[in-house]
């Protein structure tokens, strides 16, 4: 019997690619920009270095990065805006557990985000200015665990906002200008206050300084100076006290009215630092005009320090100054007899410190950062060449560090590593590091080494043979792609909006619904749900066209999609689709009314759709359906009336769904749900109080639930059982990075990416099961990319010791053992880097990649080159007598394995068939199978129960190879032709 399965098996086989191979260059327009990274808003927190740059030739516009400060551990973080836009991060703050707080710009507009350091836990705080109008969130700043800034709503204009990093927790604190009217102003944080500085709202020329030890409650300490400079002022905290310049003169504030007051004579206060307890502050007096001078906050402890240029009255040029240590400065300074140099200063004397250009003539040193003992700065003479040096404290002694062309002054230190952004003729604008010697000096990563441009493959879907995808060219825009796993089977479906116009964006949603994809296009006017089987012919609209071009989030349900979409009669509401116009319309009309609801979440979980719309009156909050208007219902007004829980996280726990959800008495915590309002509960305060705990990840195995969630600043591993009686921690990272979990056979696994313990780690449920097995030296892991087949592998990318360039981040693949984290192969010749959205398609992988004078496109390999094989169902059979028959397998379509591919519950002691093929045929005439085309029949016998199997074990020769079969039985009720009885199909691929 194994013979002549296996000799049908290999008559059927195929040809196999043997490396990985580019599917098709979409793109293949040249850049002829020069390399320009321009590194920018450097960040760091927890040893890691976050920034902005641009990445030109991976045509992902200006996003967010983050480095150790090695190549190694440098790359991009999140595509925020995908594709080729930039979403522009800036003024990142650390919000104080290490989950980053910026302000990026997608098609909502620039608006507040945060991150976890992954791409996954990189997500938008809050819409504040809702739909595409912009709250532009400015002048970030920490306070207390929250980060306060300005933003505007569209109503109350640019006012003072706060954050905790929640969308419930991001809210108006202060109306510094009652009404529509607004203005930026400044946020400035000591240890226990928190300073305001808005233009005051009854004098508009001048500006007010307000302050908070709680961030919410504001008294009013000074009003005085131009408003129109508030930027230009100098706020500078130190210890618990605030120096600020009041118009002409330096004023001290520890938060009381009492507590604020001028501290000197002086006049025209300017260029102000902190350096210990005292501030260093220039300002003039008729005597001798400008020099330094310090305070320590009183009025006694302020005074001139020493005239640089004694005697003439006349002053100096001070600027740039940094401190070196309690107490001490060092300043560029200009003086007659030696020009614009280097000059250090205590609480009592200045001195020159370093002549860089003997003589009068000026080196214009602008002094960058300390790094260790030493301190860093840069020169920038008159038609001369610029460079950085570094000193080690000796007055008159410095090292040149690096030949600089220009100089961007954004800079971070990171330990004993200084990393900043700098131009020079080799390289561009790039990322650069120094531990303050020559040697020590370099490029931290290449962001942007090749020119080429890229057509950025998303959201490859496989519907039937076929593969779905978005990409982008010249000609076309972002359009829909498929793809039979051959460059000659790879084309544009249809041109929706002729000519370089897109008519779907990087972020727009793609679902297989049987065989073929459901898409929301979003370009007026044709923003509407499209179908397509991968014809020009059969890709057209839905529902009628709107003007509403929200993207809509769409998930499926039992081959059926699920979207939010708009007409003129119901606004945006709940829809559904099973790929055809007579299939396709509205759920049920939940907020009745043309104007309909917000579009949100949309989650297929075990037998039901949740989803998160926002409803007027009640707010974002949990909702279900069956597909039914009268079974669609909302779940439970978590948050009361108007107030929002924001429910995210949906994920499936036994007959149970678990998810986040935010209340104020305890913060976002888990919460369970059986389907009904009666049956939804919160299960677990993790965080007990109102400060929240976070929870996300659910990751079901067995009869046991898995979770991260957070207490204080660290983010901690949990698991609990279906009773929610218990709950145990099982690991406590010391940062909020969030970690992605994997169930893979009878364990969860994990990918570290945080402090010394970065790797593959795996656990049973229990502390002691709970393990590292790949170091990070071994592999430095990403996050998770995916599946490859149905056998317990996980892919993900990481790098390849030792490390030898930038950008060759691979594709590895791990069972949750160490003899199982396994290096995919590839091509030596071409090799590809910093993999991404993996697919399968038939016998083979797809990936996209990036490849130098290629750009990021499609690019596949075997299937078996990943480890991986695949058993998976294919249509849903004929009834017969006994109802649908089962196709059944056991073991691993493996080689070597013991394998078995069986038939129960057909009709008992008939002649049955094992049909086999390489491809799916067309649909049964009664709609009810997919059928093997062209078919191999093997005929066989059920006993008295209806069923037969076949053992084997697989050899060498299978491997790689696709196989479909499908079980057909003489049955005299069968539904088939009213003759047999049909098991669904399957599909197997043979692994290593």
């Amino acid at each position: 019997m194994r013979t002549l399965f296996a000799l049908i098996i290999i008559l059927l086989a195929t040809s196999l690619a043997t490396a990985q191979q580019l599917l098709l260059d979409i793109n293949t327009e040249p850049v002829v920009d020069e390399p320009v990274a321009s590194p920018k808003e450097l960040t760091t927190v927890d040893g890691i270095t976050y920034f902005s740059a641009d990445t030109i030739y991976l045509e992902q516009g200006r996003e967010l990065w983050r480095t150790d400060g090695t190549d190694v551990g440098t790359w991009l973080v999140a595509d925020i805006a995908p594709g080729s836009e930039s979403s522009n991060p800036k003024d990142i703050v650390d919000l104080g557990d290490g989950t980053l707080i910026f302000a990026a710009t997608t098609a909502l507009g620039t608006e507040l985000w945060r991150s976890d350091g992954t791409a996954a836990g990189t997500m938008l705080v809050r819409d504040i200015a809702a739909g595409a109008d912009s709250s532009s969130p400015s002048k970030l700043v920490a306070f207390q665990g929250k980060v306060y800034f300005f933003a505007t709503d569209g109503v109350t204009g640019q006012e003072l906002w706060t954050t905790d990093g929640t969308m419930s927790g991001t809210q108006l604190v202060l109306d510094t200008q009652p009404g529509s009217s607004g203005f930026v102003g400044r946020v400035i944080a000591t240890p226990n206050t928190l300073f305001v500085a808005s233009r005051d709202p009854v004098s508009f020329s001048q500006f007010r300084v307000q302050a908070s030890t709680d961030g919410v409650n504001f008294t009013s300490l000074f009003v005085g100076g131009p408003a129109i400079i508030i930027d230009s002022l100098d706020f500078v905290p130190f210890g618990d006290l605030l120096y600020f310049r009041g118009g002409a003169l330096p004023w001290i504030s520890d938060g009381t009215v009492a507590g604020t007051y001028s501290i000197c004579d002086c006049e025209f206060a300017q260029d102000a630092t902190a350096a210990g307890d005292v501030v260093f502050f220039v300002a003039s007096t008729p005597a001798t005009g400008y020099e330094l001078w310090v305070t320590d906050g009183s009025e006694a402890g302020t005074h001139l320090v020493e005239e640089v240029d004694p005697g003439t009255g006349n002053g100096v040029i001070i600027t740039a100054m940094l401190p070196i240590g309690p107490g001490e400065i060092v300043f560029a300074g200009e003086r007659p007899d030696v020009g614009r140099e280097l000059f250090v200063a205590d609480t009592t004397s200045v001195s020159l410190y370093a002549d860089v250009l003997p003589g009068p003539f000026s080196s214009r040193p602008l002094p960058f950062s300390t790094v260790g003992s030493s301190f860093v700065f840069s020169t920038d003479p008159s038609g001369g060449p610029r460079e950085l040096y570094a000193s080690n404290g000796t007055p008159g002694q410095f090292d040149a560090l690096l030949n600089v062309e220009g100089f961007i002054p954004s800079f971070s230190l990171n330990g004993s590593t200084l990393i900043f952004a700098a131009d020079t003729t080799s390289e561009g604008e790039q990322l650069y590091s120094t531990d303050g010697t020559a040697l020590g000096t370099g490029v931290v990563a290449d962001i942007t080494p090749e020119p080429t441009q890229s057509s950025l493959p998303s959201r490859l879907v496989q519907a039937g043979d076929l593969g779905f995808f978005f990409a982008t060219a010249p000609a076309t825009g972002r359009e829909l792609y498929v793809t039979d796993g051959t460059t000659a089977g790879t084309q544009l479906v249809a041109d929706l909006v002729p000519g370089p116009d897109s008519s779907v964006r990087a972020e727009s949603k793609l679902v297989a619904t049987g065989d073929k994809v459901v898409f929301m296009v979003d370009a007026t006017p044709l923003a509407a749900p499209y179908v397509s089987d991968g014809t020009a012919a059969g890709t057209f609209p839905l529902a009628t066209p709107s003007a509403d071009t929200l993207i809509s989030d769409i998930d499926v349900l039992d081959d059926v999609a699920y979207f939010f979409h708009a007409d003129a009669a119901f606004g945006r509401q709940l829809w559904k689709s099973d790929g055809t116009i007579a299939g396709t319309g509205m759920v049920a009309d939940i907020s009745p009314g043309v104007n309909g609801v917000s579009a949100g979440e949309i989650v297929a979980v075990g037998d039901r759709i949740y989803f998160t719309p926002i409803v007027g009156g009640v707010g974002v909050e949990p909702w279900v359906t069956d597909g039914t208007a009268v079974g669609t219902m909302l779940l439970m007004d978590i948050g009361s009336g108007i107030a929002s829980s924001y429910p995210e996280g949906f994920a499936t726990f036994g007959d149970k769904v678990v998810f986040s959800a935010s209340i104020v008495s305890v913060g976002r915590e888990l919460w369970v749900s059986d389907g009904t309002p009666a049956g939804t509960s919160l299960a677990y305060d993790v965080f007990p109080g109102s400060t929240s705990g976070d929870p996300d990840e659910f990751t079901e195995l067995g009869e046991l639930l898995f979770f991260n969630a957070r207490m204080m600043d660290e983010r901690r591993l949990f698991v609990t059982d279906a009773t929610f009686s218990s709950l145990t921690e099982l690991y406590a990272w010391p940062s909020a990075l969030s970690q992605p979990l994997v169930a893979l056979g009878d364990r969860v696994v994990f990918l570290s990416i945080i402090g010394s313990e970065k790797g593959v780690w795996t656990t049973d449920g229990t502390v002691a099961g709970t393990t590292l097995i790949v170091a990070e030296d071994t592999v430095w892991p990403s996050a998770p990319l995916g599946r490859p087949g149905t056998n317990d592998l996980l892919a993900f990318s990481g790098f390849v010791p030792p490390y030898t360039g930038s950008f060759q981040r691979r594709l590895w693949v791990t069972d949750g053992t160490l003899a199982g984290t396994q290096l995919v192969p590839q091509d030596v010749t071409s090799p590809v880097s910093t993999p991404a959205t993996l697919s399968r398609l038939g016998n083979q992988t797809t990936v996209t990649a990036y490849v130098p004078l290629v750009g990021t496109e499609l690019f596949t390999l075997p299937l078996v080159d990943t480890g991986a094989y695949v058993v998976e169902t294919v249509g849903v059979g004929c009834a017969g007598t006994g109802g649908v028959p089962a196709m059944v397998t056991s073991g691993a379509a493996a080689d070597g394995e013991l394998f078995t591919i069986g038939l129960e519950d057909a009709f008992p002691n008939s002649l049955s068939y094992l049909v086999v093929s390489t491809s799916v045929g067309s649909i049964a005439p009664s709609g009810c199978a997919l059928v093997p085309d062209p078919p191999i029949l093997l005929p066989l016998s059920t006993d008295a129960q209806g069923g037969v199997s076949i053992p084997f074990v697989p050899d060498a020769s299978f491997i790689g190879l696709r196989v479909l079969a499908q079980w057909a039985t003489l049955d005299p009720e069968g539904e088939f032709l009213n003759k047999a009885s049909l098991s669904p199909g399957l599909e197997v691929v043979f692994g290593p």
